[in-house]
C-alpha cells in the first residue's frame, strides 16, 4: 500500500473523528444551553433528535472501523523488506 493512500485513510479517519466531537458539541448545545433560552422539552422533538444523534454516532463509528480494516491491513503498515 502506497504511502499517499495510508494518508488519505488516516486523513479520512480524522475527518469522522471531528465530526464526532461536532455532534458531541451541538448534542451539548441543545441539551445545555438552549435550556436557558428557553427551549421546552418535547418528545415531539427529543425523541427524533436522540434517535438521530445516536445513530449518526453510530454510523461514523461503524465507518471509522470499516475504513481502516478494510484500507489498513496490518501488514500494510509494516515496512518492507
Amino acid at each position: 500500500m502506497s504511502k499517499p493512500r495510508i494518508g488519505v485513510v488516516i486523513f479520512a479517519d480524522a475527518l469522522l473523528c471531528i465530526a464526532l466531537i461536532m455532534i458531541y458539541y451541538i448534542d451539548q448545545m441543545i441539551n445545555g444551553t438552549l435550556y436557558h433560552y428557553g427551549l421546552i422539552f418535547d418528545n415531539g422533538w427529543a425523541q427524533p433528535y436522540n434517535l438521530l444523534s445516536r445513530l449518526s454516532v453510530i454510523l461514523i463509528i461503524a465507518a471509522i472501523f470499516t475504513l481502516s480494516s478494510v484500507e489498513l491491513p496490518i501488514s500494510a503498515l509494516k515496512e518492507k523488506d
